[in-house]
């Protein structure tokens, strides 16, 4: 019995995914680079901008799949591609951001791990609960740890961004109900 994607005959989910999943990765790594470049990369509020180019990318894919198979996408369809998406950006972008830490520039580790003293100071942390917490963070902020919660984090974030744009760009094909 054939699924409802292989009686349409345009794109799929897969495809699209993949496709976008690159351009979307791209995309991030190149935003990355500036935000680098101009000394912006810890800013948190301009890391987290970095998102919209997820949700655009997600929202862009669905369209085209929706174009290329006659104007319907189903909530799941729309899931599999946001999804796909996710997992491809984030892999993509989490191996750019090990080799960039590994190789070129370990810097922000080091930012990363005196913003958190600065904080937990902040927070009337003792010494001893200091140091605890300090040992922590640096065993999470490993290049090896980054990229693992970095292709984590991307999936799960993206599989939640897709259940919400799908839900909204879905529209089902009469024909198939």
């Amino acid at each position: 019995m054939e699924t409802e994607e292989q009686r349409n005959e345009g794109v799929s989910t897969t495809q699209v995914g993949l496709r976008y999943g690159l351009m979307v990765g791209l995309a991030a790594i190149i935003y990355g680079i500036l935000l680098q470049i101009t000394g912006l990369a810890s800013v948190t509020g301009l890391q987290w901008l970095g998102g919209v180019i997820t949700i655009v990318g997600m929202v862009l894919a669905m369209k085209y799949y929706k174009e290329n198979n006659g104007g319907y996408m189903t909530f799941s369809q729309g899931l599999g591609v946001g999804t796909i998406l996710a997992a491809v950006s984030g892999v993509l972008s989490s191996v750019f951001t090990l080799i960039y830490i590994r190789f070129i520039d370990d810097s922000q580790i080091q930012i990363a791990i005196e913003k958190a003293e600065e904080d937990l100071e902040a927070r009337g942390f003792s010494d001893e609960q200091l140091e605890e917490a300090l040992e922590m963070t640096r065993m999470m902020t490993t290049p090896e740890a980054i990229f693992l919660s970095g292709i984590l984090g991307s999936i799960l974030i993206g599989f939640i961004l897709a259940l919400i744009i799908a839900l909204f760009m879905k529209k089902d094909n009469p024909e198939f109900q």
